[in-house]
């Protein structure tokens, strides 16, 4: 089956605070290139219709950045006050606002994603017809992740928010990397009727997942190959971790190209 067209929207607006930063964390280099790169590298060989980055703190920097490495026509909005995913995602309706295809929703902060999980992702959303399909992955420590919850039929139900989960429910090992496909349409109507009720008072795009399920539309889902591709670099470990990983990787690449002479 032939892909339909689709839009990417990259969330990159964080300050990294967690991480003690002075500068835009999506743009700290992991294996020579700035993060940011390497989400862009893993989905334009995929040819979308549209890329659009929401930036924020530091967003000079950011934009700079990609310009620099990229040829892509991408449209940048800016997200003056982060209050939370769902929020920021709001900023990408103005760009996208006459298109009704699909969308895909990436971080600027997890440079493993890899083309081949992003196109499955894909394939399997349109082949499905469905609303949404989120990327989930098993983690046997799941700690800081949001928990998938399933109803009887074995849908994504809702996604619970690490801070909002009770205690039997952060027990779930299956969790929400936050990488979405949306049908446009459905995305910006559900999108508009989340709130900030919750423990960090901020708008939760996991949110638009329970919506969406109590209006009667069934959440799909596909599970990572590899759980290390989802992996958000929220702290100096994960950091440090992506680094060996994408290393490792270049010099496997390496020694197999080496062989071949």
């Amino acid at each position: 089956m032939k892909s339909k067209e689709f839009a990417v929207v990259v969330l990159a607006a964080g300050k990294g605070k967690r991480m003690g930063l002075k500068k835009q964390k999506a743009c700290i280099p992991v294996d020579g290139k700035p993060m940011i790169v390497h989400v862009l590298n893993a989905v334009l060989p995929l040819n979308p219709a549209h890329v659009v980055i929401v930036v924020g703190y530091d967003a000079e920097t950011l934009r700079d950045t990609v310009r620099a490495h990229s040829t892509h026509t991408i449209k940048f909005v800016h997200q003056k006050e982060q209050l939370g995913t769902g929020h920021a995602l709001l900023h990408a309706l103005s760009p996208l606002s006459d298109f009704h295809g699909d969308i895909i929703v990436l971080y600027g902060d997890t440079p493993l994603i890899s083309t081949g999980t992003i196109k499955n992702l894909i394939n399997k959303h349109q082949r499905k017809g469905a609303v949404v399909t989120t990327l989930t992955a098993e983690l046997r420590n799941p700690f800081g992740y949001g928990r998938i919850k399933r109803d009887k039929d074995g849908y994504v139900a809702s996604i619970i928010e690490e801070k909002d989960a009770t205690e039997e429910e952060q027990k779930i090992q299956e969790i929400n990397s936050g990488i979405y496909c949306f049908r446009a349409d459905n995305l910006w109507d559900a999108l508009r009727l989340i709130t900030n009720n919750n423990a960090q008072g901020e708008y939760y795009l996991t949110d638009v997942i329970a919506i969406l399920a109590e209006n009667g539309e069934k959440i799909h889902s596909i599970a990572a190959p590899n759980s290390r591709e989802i992996i958000g670099i929220n702290t100096n470990e994960q950091l440090e971790e992506a680094r060996k990983i994408l290393g490792e990787k270049n010099r496997r690449h390496v020694g197999q190209t080496e062989n071949i002479f």
